[in-house]
């Protein structure tokens, strides 16, 4: 019998206007899958304390930043790692992400400094409701090179199976990285094109594959400059 999973991906942009009551809400759901980026420490050691073994909080940026996943009630953790994409234990930069950086400090291009921030990638196995699948939950660089770098990595870290590919990726439909993403994989986003951050573009996805089947999207605005995705899927 097919049963409903819905899951939620939120940049919190570190909650700079105060509390969200969005994600309050969110966090407040526990039938939810919620895929947090841009967490700040207050909240990530909220979670970790309200939450316990439900809450897997990876810091980024070094520690000025976390994701965060949280499971729905009754689903546990089989496996979770946090991947380091662009740095070595998610503080030194590793050779190619730093040239990047330097290049484009010489070019006078303020993008120079996403070259030297650590990006991670969550990598879970969970089990829900007699059901295990992967799940990779991560936050992109904006500057495209050091994107894509990323993205190449992707692919590996989905494996084969049922899987869920969830975050803000600083990518759209119509980047050709993205695209190769999507036909290597298998993997499809749920939604429409509707824009998911103010600067007008589509950049936070749940994207499924085999497994899986769409039966419900939808975004709402908040406190942040990114919007809240839900996607409700079959399994």
């Amino acid at each position: 019998m097919a049963i409903l999973l819905t899951v939620a991906t939120y940049n919190t942009f570190q909650e700079r206007k105060g509390p969200d009551p969005a994600l309050d809400a969110l966090l407040r759901d526990e039938d939810t899958l919620s895929c947090l980026q841009e967490v700040g420490p207050a909240r990530a050691l909220g979670l970790k304390a309200t939450l316990g073994p439900r809450a897997f909080v990876s810091p980024a940026k070094y520690g000025l930043q976390y994701l965060a996943l949280v499971l729905p009630e009754g689903a546990r953790f089989l496996e979770r790692s946090a991947v380091s994409l662009n740095a070595y234990y998610g503080v030194l930069p590793k050779p190619w992400s730093l040239a990047r950086s330097y290049a484009l400090l010489r070019a006078g291009q303020r993008a120079w400094v996403d070259g030297l921030e650590p990006r991670v990638a969550q990598v879970v196995r969970l089990l829900w409701r007699g059901r295990e699948f992967r799940v990779v939950h991560t936050h992109l660089p904006f500057e495209p090179w050091l994107r894509d770098r990323c993205l190449e990595m992707m692919s590996d870290l989905v494996g084969e199976g049922e899987a869920l590919l969830v975050g803000d990726l600083n990518a759209t439909i119509g980047d050709l990285f993205l695209a190769d993403l999507l036909l290597a994989t298998g993997l499809r986003p749920a939604g429409s094109e509707e824009a998911t951050h103010s600067s007008g573009r589509r950049i936070d996805f749940v994207l499924y594959r085999v497994g899986f089947r769409e039966v419900g999207y939808g975004t709402a605005r908040s406190l942040s400059d990114h919007r809240l995705v839900r996607a409700e899927l079959e399994v």
